[in-house]
């Protein structure tokens, strides 16, 4: 594991988004190629820059703001936004929100547009790197595909229900005794770079399932035969795994899936990152060095050389 050292940094231009109540920042994106940086912030306003690759010292030039407070009066506050992503095919920054409404951000016109709406609220949604598929899960259990235009092209469940229930969770399910083994409460989507399939990581059933979705096969699963013994599952695509967490990043280079789990080991929580291959089973893993922290997001650089791994104390207090 390498240290990351920073190489340049914005220094201002910042003075819109000042990090306190509603200003906080609560995601943000790039368009590489026209040179903007898109923030959204908790308070639900999007501040639009220009910066000069050439010069990343140079002050951001403030652009627009752009208040999406409106787009959900009436409804209660816990409305947030799940992912904003420029998409380099449509030139807008996509913004899709947990109420199930999905946006565009025109950057020439500067106009906001209604993507759709989905039933459910959104769990998980990610562009494929070449931008022609936008794959978004729902708690409803759906796993919906789009083309560019926002048609959808697939929707099929997001849990093939192979091996996801014992027959006494079934019993327990169809007497409605503990309804909620059913639902599916948290995803992340990751793609390979060639973007012809992807990771879905849920939760469902007390734990977290992996399965490999085949666009060119209409969302087909892709997976192997699973083996256990009394310590380690060996695939992520059967049963639900509870030590295993969201956290998910598909290796460009397509090779290997890394993900995060926290693994009971006697009456201690090895914090470790697990690698695994297309089809579910396991490759290998390694502990943490520091086990003080949590890891809330996993990427690799594009050659699939670097991973990177965004962590978090368990006070919450940094990152």
């Amino acid at each position: 594991m390498r240290n990351l050292e920073i190489l340049s940094k914005f220094t201002g231009g910042f003075e819109h988004v000042n990090g306190g109540g509603e200003d906080t920042v609560a995601t943000a994106c790039i368009d590489e190629f026209g040179h903007f940086l898109f923030v959204y912030t908790i308070g639900h306003s999007l501040y639009v820059y220009k910066f000069n690759p050439e010069r990343p010292s140079d002050n951001l030039q403030f652009v627009a703001q752009e208040k999406f407070n409106h787009f959900f009066e009436g409804e209660d506050n816990g409305v947030f936004i799940v992912s904003v992503e420029y998409v380099q095919e449509i030139s807008a920054a996509v913004l899709a929100f947990n109420n199930g409404e999905i946006y565009l951000y025109e950057n020439e016109s500067k106009k906001v547009k209604e993507a759709g709406v989905i039933d459910g609220d959104i769990l998980a949604c990610k562009w494929s790197p070449n931008e022609e598929h936008f794959a978004v899960a729902s708690d409803n259990g759906q796993l919906y595909l789009f083309t560019p235009d926002f048609d959808i092209l697939y929707e099929v469940d997001i849990d093939d229900g192979d091996l996801t229930f014992t027959e006494a969770d079934k019993e327990y399910i169809k007497k409605g005794t503990t309804p909620n083994k059913e639902y599916i409460s948290q995803a992340c989507i990751s793609w390979r770079g060639d973007s012809s399939v992807f990771q879905i990581n849920y939760r469902i059933n007390g734990g977290f399932k992996c399965l490999t979705r085949d666009v060119e096969l209409g969302l087909k699963v892709q997976k192997g035969p699973a083996r256990a013994d009394d310590n380690t599952v060996f695939s992520v695509s059967e049963k639900p795994i509870h030590y295993l967490e969201k956290p998910i990043c598909f290796m460009a280079n397509g090779s290997h899936i890394a993900g995060y789990q926290q693994r009971p080991e006697g009456d201690k929580v090895i914090k470790e990152i697990a690698l695994w291959e297309k089809n579910g089973l396991r490759h290998g893993n390694f502990i943490l060095p520091d086990q003080s922290i949590q890891v809330c997001h996993i990427e690799f650089n594009a050659d699939s050389s670097l991973m990177a791994l965004l962590c978090i104390t368990e006070d919450k207090k940094s990152m």
